[in-house]
């Protein structure tokens, strides 16, 4: 069976993405994981605040007597890790030829960008931004919040030509609202749900730990009820986040193929016949669907047709007609009308 799908314009082999996590941080993990089938991979998130938290803990002392030196080795943790990461994609492209998606985690705005910038250059196929702006002001607006989120996105998705994708929480007031503003701002995906560090407390030695990390069965459930509720939220047009002076012109270009192209006596015509023939190409391929069917010469040639266009029938009726019609479904007009003619013997060229 074909398992080819797309996501943000990326070409998988199949809908497998191995999430970040422990088993993508390393080159030898990763070449595991593509030789058991995974179609992309997600990198072990870079989080600023663990670069943060290392520079901090260096000798505090040092700050009071050589404040220079002090900044400069606090620069090099920075750039050290972030190299290090950078490296780790470089060598992680040359070894597997499946998607890489990195993936950071950043909370100060200036950082975002400046780590995408690298990683793009590092080779990374598609960037992963893992957002999580955690809102403890009573007096604050969800609002301000979300504008957040907005504005990361913003501004990663101008500085990098590769796609971006954004991991978030379930934990918004209009979560379709927030996923369509993320689109608009310049994603090219949502990944659905984050787990972030929740905190518990051992009773016995009255001490803060880490509550269960780890994923059961049942998790899936809130994300797959979630893509169902989001999927086809986004297909409408763009145009209303254009500027007027944009959305006027491409209403004008709009308008002008309207009179002139789709109104033409000619493009009528066309499209008559052009269904009246797909009539015929219906009856021609959608016989072939049945499973174990025994095909004649003819039917043969016509299954060369569905494998040159991506097809490949198996024992799944309901597939092989879904397949079928996926292909025919991206006919033109005039492919259309040239094929029914030539399964009813009027022309030669195609079978």
């Amino acid at each position: 069976m074909n398992l080819q799908t797309n996501y943000m314009g990326l070409v998988l082999k199949n809908p497998l993405i191995v999430s970040s996590s422990a088993l993508t941080n390393g080159v030898e993990k990763i070449k595991k994981l593509e030789a058991a089938g995974a179609g992309a991979v997600v990198l072990k998130s870079l989080f600023e605040e663990q670069i943060a938290y290392e520079s901090n803990h260096l000798d505090n002392s040092m700050a009071g007597d050589y404040p220079e030196a002090y900044d400069y080795i606090k620069s090099y943790t920075r750039n050290n890790s972030v190299s290090d990461y950078v490296k780790l994609v470089r060598e992680i492209k040359s070894s597997v030829s499946i998607p890489i998606i990195a993936s950071i985690h950043c909370y100060s705005s200036e950082e975002w960008v400046g780590i995408a910038r690298e990683l793009q250059s590092a080779g990374a196929d598609a960037l992963e931004l893992n957002i999580n702006v955690l809102n403890t002001d009573k007096h604050g607006n969800c609002n301000d919040v979300e504008e957040k989120y907005y504005h990361i996105v913003k501004q990663v998705a101008k500085a990098v030509s590769i796609p971006v994708s954004v991991k978030i929480g379930s934990q918004f007031s209009n979560l379709v609202a927030v996923v369509k503003n993320i689109y608009a701002s310049g994603a090219k995906g949502v990944v659905v749900f984050n787990r972030f560090f929740q905190p518990d407390i051992d009773i016995e030695k009255m001490t803060m730990i880490s509550a269960e990390v780890f994923s059961s069965p049942n998790d899936y459930v809130q994300s797959l009820r979630w893509v169902a509720i989001l999927s086809g939220q986004l297909k409408g047009s763009l145009l209303q986040y254009c500027s007027p002076d944009i959305e006027i012109g491409i209403e004008n270009a709009k308008n002008l193929a309207r009179i002139k192209i789709f109104q033409h006596p000619q493009k009528s015509g066309l499209e008559i016949v052009a269904h009246e023939s797909l009539q015929h190409i219906l009856d021609a391929f959608i016989p072939l669907t049945t499973p174990s069917k025994r095909l004649s010469f003819k039917e043969n040639r016509l299954m060369t047709i569905l494998h040159h266009a991506g097809a490949h029938l198996g024992d799944n009726h309901y597939d092989n007609i879904m397949q079928v019609l996926d292909v025919i479904s991206k006919f033109s007009d005039h492919q259309a009308y040239q094929l029914a003619q030539e399964l009813q013997g009027n022309k030669v060229s195609f079978i």
